[in-house]
């Protein structure tokens, strides 16, 4: 018996199609979106429009350049596919700039499905905005974040493969095949891919020019800030776009937009460039120095104090902060942040005030 499940009838292929390559999809999320990213799928052209420009993705177009392309059914706001806006462009072509799109992204989210991440104000009692807490918005949007994230992770500071496997799941570049692994991104964290410091965090793009001590890389834009980003200086590097080769059967990525931008929707439900709480080990050395100041050294090295007698010792202290608590900060002064402060433990101790 023929049927459409997994392939396509022969009398409803188009020309050149076999029957391994499903039809082409319009993704229409009637849903509650699982991440602001799943606003690159929604088309920006009009209802009498958008099924006459609907298309497959053009993998020639390079959507960081934007540019006219009318007779291909492209303009300067749509991507590789014609009905999409483009939020990758930066570049400028000519006098043409790029709308810059992917900005949007950084001041959208999906709101956090975890409870005590927000607050709600009395809609009795907070009915304007004379208060000035909850900035005049009327139920149900009178509510003051609490800063928190929980279930994010900080891909700023993912150091293990397997947390990074974790959270791409099958598109880690092991499962779903050309995805993305954790030394492409370690790769991309570093900006040139060579240097250990991290050139090219993830972060907003207003913060473009926040970089590390070997500056920016050659070509890097402010879409590279974020998850539309580029893998060097070819395609964005969270597309999902295997070969045509290596293509799944059910995954065709230039047919179905929901298959190629699948890992980045997935991950900004999952990943942040935020942290709230941090984990702070110190530890205090004592080195011999004279009346002026200037460090002793034996061996070229600095000289610790008691290391002749082997009674070297170092004070060492863990503590655990929280950033999302609300504090004062005065240069000099401590109001109350002991309050962000939530665990004090002083794993060695030295008391050195009885040495000469």
């Amino acid at each position: 018996m023929t049927q459409t499940l997994g392939r396509i009838n022969t009398a409803y292929r188009e020309a050149g199609q076999t029957d391994q390559q499903p039809y082409s999809a319009l993704a229409w999320h009637n849903r509650p979106f699982i991440s602001q990213f799943e606003l690159a799928e929604v088309p920006f052209l009009s209802s009498s429009q958008l099924t006459r420009r609907f298309g497959n993705a053009d993998r020639s177009r390079d959507v960081y350049s934007p540019g006219d392309d009318e007779a291909n059914g492209f303009d300067l706001l749509s991507g590789q596919f014609p009905h999409l806006l483009s939020l990758y462009a930066d570049r400028v072509t000519g006098e043409t700039a790029g709308p810059s799109l992917h900005r949007l992204m950084d001041f959208t989210e999906v709101p956090s499905r975890f409870l005590g991440t927000e607050s709600f104000v009395n809609p009795t009692e907070f009915i304007n905005d004379d208060h000035g807490m909850s900035f005049g918005l009327a139920p149900p949007f009178d509510r003051i974040s609490s800063y928190r994230y929980p279930g994010k992770i900080n891909a700023n500071t993912v150091l293990d493969p397997s947390v990074w496997e974790a959270v791409c799941n099958q598109y880690a570049g092991n499962g779903l095949g050309d995805g993305v692994t954790f030394s492409q991104w370690e790769d991309s964290r570093k900006g040139d891919g060579i240097n250990s410091d991290f050139d090219n965090p993830l972060r907003p793009a207003y913060a473009f020019n926040y970089v590390g001590p070997d500056g920016l890389a050659a070509g890097q834009e402010p879409s590279d800030c974020g998850l539309f980003r580029k893998d060097g200086t070819s395609p964005p590097l969270f597309d999902y776009a295997p070969a045509v080769a290596n293509k799944l059967r059910a995954l065709d990525v230039d047919r179905a937009s929901q298959f190629r931008f699948a890992l980045r929707e997935r991950l900004g439900n999952l990943v942040t460039n935020r942290s709230s709480v941090f984990a702070i080990w110190i530890t205090t050395g004592f080195f011999e120095a004279s009346a002026d100041g200037t460090l002793s050294m034996t061996s070229g090295s600095i000289k610790e104090y008691g290391s002749d007698s082997g009674d070297a010792k170092r004070g060492r202290a863990f503590y655990l902060v929280d950033r999302s608590i609300p504090v004062a900060f005065e240069p000099g002064k401590n109001h109350n942040v002991d309050r962000s402060v939530l665990i004090k433990s002083f794993i060695e101790y030295s008391d050195l005030s009885a040495q000469p």
